[in-house]
């Protein structure tokens, strides 16, 4: 805030920003696990004790990208219902789940899931 005038004055306002998740110290979510019965397949996870609740991202890699599970971006459960993507049983799927806490994230934890070997 800054006088330019006698009984006027000026407000300096920054420009508002979103901060944009970076890499950082945040630990990687570790246990990872599926479960599948009947083509229902669970991707679970544990992750460490912070003082911030940790949310979490689950996505999975098909066609030479990663896709983020939309039922299963910005979650504070550590388990992912990926029933809906997981369905050809002679494919292998590759997934990942990251974690977010406050403004900074982690790298993917990953994981493959093979339905002949890996179902139920």
């Amino acid at each position: 805030m800054e006088a330019i005038l006698p009984g006027v004055l000026l407000f300096t306002l920054a420009a508002a920003s979103t901060p944009t998740p970076t890499s950082g110290p945040v630990p990687v979510p570790f246990g990872l696990k599926t479960k599948s019965l009947n083509f229902n397949t669970t991707l679970y996870w544990d992750y460490s004790v912070t003082s911030v609740t940790p949310y979490f991202q689950v996505a999975y890699y098909k066609n030479g990208s990663w896709t983020v599970v939309k039922n299963c971006e910005n979650i504070s459960r550590n388990y992912c219902d990926l029933s809906e993507k997981i369905v050809d049983p002679y494919t292998y799927y590759h997934v990942g789940v990251k974690a977010f806490v406050g403004s900074q994230m982690s790298n993917y934890a990953k994981t493959e899931i093979y339905l002949i070997n890996d179902g139920k």
